[in-house]
């Protein structure tokens, strides 16, 4: 299948991005820069994007949202994304937080406690709903680009000039010379290009809900800056601020009769209660005062790792579709933004240096893959460590010590991430083998 060559094409690079989720959005954004940094002698756009979702409307299912220091250095190339962000966010407490907890849920003893409060503001994370962050990334987006509500993908179909036929469920189709899947854990793109990568049910589930801090301020101490994990038997109890006057209720327990629940299902809080018996009364009047109702079942679904992320010279997947980690490292969107960055500076590079599309896609997945394998592996770390402390039969105290301690470890190179540096040492590994042949 011929590919596109960036460089002596006369028209515009057409992209179609299935999923307008923040990897979706993100790559629309960091692709649409590509017209500002080449320019084009005619005033024409050297991309033209497409952006669809299969939403009737533009919402994130969920509650609360990390955002850590490599998903600022990503936002801060977008726009005024961060400064939003920050805006429309706040609510006279401050965002970004100065004290990880995690704490034994039957006792309330503290277990373990990191003090960011050293840390300079913007090297914080800040907790915040997940449409705080998804406002910020439309604001950004330029008129030229509308997001395309009610598009499910079905199929694509390459042609034999190389670019890509889109077919929706409406009956409509478009051609595109590269496809991004953006389109989550159940990737509609991913199961097309690899049809042999199965996802399976953990047999863990999230019960999500944002409250009012008022419901809540009166039964737990610290509210304003601490992130705590609340820990019982095979679940935990997640509480932080997340702005505008709400509190995060995020608990995870195991909860295998909702293996077959699509992701962000209505549930009521009757209905999982019994998983959370165990934990201290205090706890358990925080859940008595928490609604009924305006909570969400998340069934955990993850997959093994992908050895390619492209296919065809002309398909690439970024954020979940391209990693299903399952949320293990609760850093998704800032997988997503910096996929993104690294697929525009391999679309610049190969313009550059006159190479075609397939070219600056071999370039993503290299820069991407180094990365992924080593979050996988550090996944494996942790899920084998689990296993023998199971085996060990420990006491609760003992166990949960144990776990925590065990944590992720030297986390920097997760949530510090330098993807330029990551891109730099793709460029120079891509140099050295052009000077060996």
């Amino acid at each position: 299948m011929p590919s596109v060559d960036l460089l002596a094409n006369k028209r515009p690079l057409r992209v179609g991005i299935s999923g307008a989720g923040p990897g979706g959005l993100g790559a629309a954004l960091f692709l649409h820069q590509i017209n500002d940094i080449v320019g084009s002698q005619d005033g024409g756009n050297e991309v033209e994007i497409q952006l669809f979702d299969q939403a009737r409307e533009l919402k994130e299912v969920g509650a609360g949202i990390h955002l850590n220091f490599n998903t600022f250095s990503m936002l801060n190339r977008l726009g005024n994304a961060r400064q939003t962000i920050d805006k429309i966010g706040h609510s006279g407490t401050t965002l970004q937080k100065s004290r990880l907890q995690h704490i034994n849920g039957k006792t309330l003893e503290l277990v373990d406690e990191k003090d960011w409060s050293a840390l300079p503001k913007d090297h914080r994370a800040i907790r915040t709903e997940r449409t705080t962050l998804q406002k910020a990334l439309v604001q950004e987006l330029p008129a030229d680009i509308p997001v395309q509500l009610r598009k499910r993908l079905v199929k694509y179909v390459d042609t034999s000039e190389g670019a890509i036929t889109l077919f929706f469920e409406d009956g409509t189709t478009t051609e595109v010379d590269l496809l991004i899947g953006a389109d989550g854990l159940r990737s509609a793109v991913r199961t097309q290009a690899f049809p042999s990568h199965q996802l399976t049910f953990s047999g863990q589930v999230g019960f999500r809900t944002l409250v009012p801090v008022s419901l809540v301020e009166h039964i737990l101490p610290d509210l304003p800056d601490a992130t705590i994990f609340y820990h019982g038997d095979e679940s935990t109890i997640f509480t932080t601020h997340v702005g505008n006057g709400k509190f995060e209720l995020s608990l995870r327990a195991r909860a295998v009769e909702y293996g077959g629940v699509s992701w962000g299902q209505d549930v009521k809080k009757s209905e999982f209660l019994k998983y959370f018996k165990e934990y201290h009364p205090s706890l358990q009047r925080l859940l008595e005062a928490a609604p009924e109702e305006g909570w969400k079942a998340f069934a955990m679904y993850g997959g093994p790792r992908l050895e390619e992320i492209i296919s065809g010279g002309n398909v690439a997947l970024v954020g979940d579709s391209s990693h299903p980690l399952s949320g293990a490292f609760g850093a998704g969107a800032g997988f997503a933004l910096e996929d993104s960055f690294i697929l525009q500076k391999a679309l610049l590079h190969a313009r550059s240096t006159s190479q075609p599309l397939s070219y600056a896609l071999e370039l993503y997945q290299d820069t991407r893959n180094r990365h992924y394998k080593r979050l996988y592996e550090q996944l494996q770390r942790s899920v084998n460590a689990a296993k023998e402390r199971a085996e060990l039969h420990l006491e609760f105290e003992e166990a949960l010590r144990r776990k925590v301690d065990a944590g992720f470890g030297d986390q920097k190179w997760i949530y510090g991430f330098d993807a330029e540096a990551s891109w730099q040492e793709t460029l120079d590994a891509e140099a050295a083998r052009q000077a060996a042949h």
